[in-house]
């Protein structure tokens, strides 16, 4: 019941696709993708931030090597809980811009994985 108010914030899940051969190339490696919804074209400027949930990202069921590549990327999710993967957030005033310019026009900040894996516990 506690998780019922998070389902207008998570994206819709409409199925996998299969792409055709000569399209696979396009888009790189992996013959299926998610199909999803847009939780914001709603918004004019939206902040995103793309999360991990759990103490572990494989099957249980999963081979050794999977597990240990999995469990390398943030050896702390197990601690935490979770695992940030990126944001894009808007940033205003003295806290703003992406070049620490500190400037009065909103600017989106970007972080991705590399930043997530920095993150220590206490920070997280």
């Amino acid at each position: 019941e506690a998780l019922h108010g998070l389902a207008e914030h998570v994206v819709d899940y409409h199925g996998v696709i299969k792409l055709e051969p000569d399209t696979q190339a396009a888009w790189g490696a992996g013959p299926e993708y998610l199909v999803l919804g847009d939780k914001t074209n709603a918004f004019a400027k939206p902040c995103v931030m793309d999360v991990k949930i759990g103490t572990q990202t494989f099957e249980p069921d999963a081979p050794a090597d999977k597990q240990a590549r999995d469990l390398a990327k943030y050896p702390r999710q197990a601690e935490v809980g979770f695992r940030l993967i990126g944001m894009r957030v808007l940033t205003y005033g003295a806290d703003g811009g992406a070049d620490g310019s500190g400037g009065s026009e909103p600017r989106f900040t970007t972080k991705g994985k590399k930043y997530g894996r920095s993150l220590e516990p206490e920070r997280a």
